[in-house]
Formats: C-alpha cells, structure tokens, sequence
C-alpha cells in the first residue's frame, strides 16, 4: 500500500478494502495493481 502513497492515493489510510493472491510466474514476472473508486453514497445505501 504504502509503495502507491502520493500516486494512486494521498495516503494508505483511505483504503478500504484488500484482495491479494500471489502469482509465480518465471516467464513473465510482475506486479498488477487493479484500484476501483468507491462510490461517494451513504454506506447504508452501498453496503460494502
């Protein structure tokens, strides 16, 4: 998280979710990174 601070979000803090599942791949070695914007509603109305 902290390796993407002050490019893909100001700080870590405002994640708020993780999923990561680690790959081992020799022929074509890689990190993928995919970030979705949650949406700015209520968490009542977007339940998580």
């Amino acid at each position: 998280e902290d390796a993407l601070n002050g490019i893909v979000w100001e700080d870590d803090w405002q994640v708020v979710y993780i999923q990561a599942t680690k790959y081992m791949e020799e022929e074509e070695p890689r990190t993928e990174v995919y970030i979705w914007p949650i949406d700015k509603k209520p968490l009542e109305e977007n339940p998580l």
